[in-house]
């Protein structure tokens, strides 16, 4: 679920229900759990979470249309208002997980994405799309191929905060571990690539999953990881330098 606040002050909330069999529509609802209402109907998707525009009236969201045991897993981006009008496609992938984890910057002028494994920017009329981030940047240990996953904009639009994990290991799980996980900021033309700390862990990829945030002053981030197959979480926070 993503929360976000309107114009009057009060609450509302998306999520994804996938209570239906191969079905993943997404909800609105105040946060007080009323007028709740359907945004999407018949979407077929993994689902990943809507992100809300920063004024609240639209979502944006990922749609991936076949079964996730397929190789081959076409990958579309869309942004819809939260009434259901207007569903327009901004991306259209090429190839499997093309868009995934779109989130809106916080002036309302991008959207960022996990574009295949590098971090892609597009206006959200579906202009201007950028990579700003080529995966083969971030080679770790071993020279193992990695790639992004779950970019988050600072609060002032010029930074993207980001974790890493080895390709490899997602797609094989015989791979032994342990893995090398990484978290990093960069901003967003591309250029200044911080590394903000790096962990090694016997969890595979698949079974490990990671959410970045930053505080509201922009000055911190905070991450978070499944560090054993036992599903224990640990939490960590640091500054932004």
């Amino acid at each position: 679920a993503a929360a976000t606040s309107t114009s009057n002050g009060s609450c509302r909330i998306a999520y994804v229900d996938k209570s239906t069999p191969n079905i993943a529509d997404i909800y609105v609802q105040d946060c007080d759990g009323s007028n709740q209402r359907r945004v999407t109907e018949g979407r077929i998707s993994t689902g990943h979470e809507p992100a809300w525009s920063p004024d609240g009236q639209r979502l944006v969201f990922d749609e991936q249309q076949g079964p996730e045991s397929d190789t081959y897993v076409p990958s579309y981006i869309y942004i819809v208002n939260v009434d259901g009008s207007n569903r327009t496609q901004i991306i259209a992938s090429d190839g499997p997980a093309e868009g995934n984890f779109p989130v809106w910057s916080p002036d309302g002028t991008r959207i960022a994405w996990q574009g295949g494994c590098d971090i892609m920017i597009i206006q959200p009329d579906g202009s201007r799309k950028i990579d700003i981030l080529d995966h083969h940047r971030l080679s770790g240990v071993g020279d193992a191929e990695t790639c992004v996953h779950r970019p988050m904009w600072s609060p002032d639009s010029q930074q993207i905060a980001f974790a890493t994990f080895p390709l490899d290991a997602a797609w094989d799980p015989s791979i032994p571990g342990p893995f090398e996980y990484n978290f990093f900021i960069v901003n967003a033309d591309g250029t200044g690539l911080i590394e903000l700390d790096t962990f090694m862990l016997d969890v595979p990829p698949r079974g490990t999953p990671v959410e970045v945030a930053w505080s509201r002053d922009g000055k911190q981030v905070a991450f978070e990881m499944t560090v054993d197959d036992k599903g224990t979480t640990k939490r960590y926070l640091m500054n932004s330098d």
